[in-house]
């Protein structure tokens, strides 16, 4: 690699560290994904249950894929979205936790780095940690990963970023 590549490199790791310094980063577990097979129907009961849920203040995280919808809610709701999707549930996945990468902070101004998700993301690979899920919007990153390894993960990072 040159020199000039290896101090764009460090630079843009810099500007990386700066943002995940100041972003918010917490873990919330007790979390359940389905994988639900798209279909006109799977997709009417899904935007049905998107509304319930913002009415009541509920959580709930999910994405529509050309193959299937995934849905990540609270395991207080596994029998209800059991219930409602059964005929069209790929699979299950418990025990899961949601770490967010609130990268909404006033000093961050949006500024656009690439290289944030690349980062995060290789601190699970160097722990051997699986990936699930992650979602990604302007200013927040969301990353699905297994329930025992979530308050690791968090500490890892808010670790790594003191360095």
């Amino acid at each position: 690699m040159s020199i000039s590549k290896t101090i764009k490199k460090f630079l843009r790791e810099q500007k990386v560290k700066k943002i995940l310094k100041t972003s918010k980063i917490g873990a919330t577990t007790d979390l359940v994904i389905f994988h639900i097979k798209r279909n006109s129907d799977s997709i009417i009961k899904y935007d049905n249950l998107k509304l319930e849920f913002i009415k009541s203040s509920n959580h709930i995280r999910g994405a529509v894929g050309r193959r299937y919808i995934s849905i990540i809610v609270s395991e207080q709701y596994h029998d209800k979205l059991y219930n409602l999707f059964n005929e069209n549930i790929v699979s299950i996945q418990k025990k899961v936790a949601s770490i967010l990468v609130d990268c909404s902070r006033p000093d961050n101004k949006g500024e656009a780095v690439s290289g944030i998700i690349n980062y995060i993301t290789s601190l699970l690979s160097e722990k051997n940690i699986n990936l699930y899920s992650f979602f990604t919007s302007q200013d927040e990153i969301t990353l699905i990963i297994d329930e025992e390894n979530a308050y690791k993960y968090v500490d890892l990072v808010k670790k790594k970023l003191k360095a």
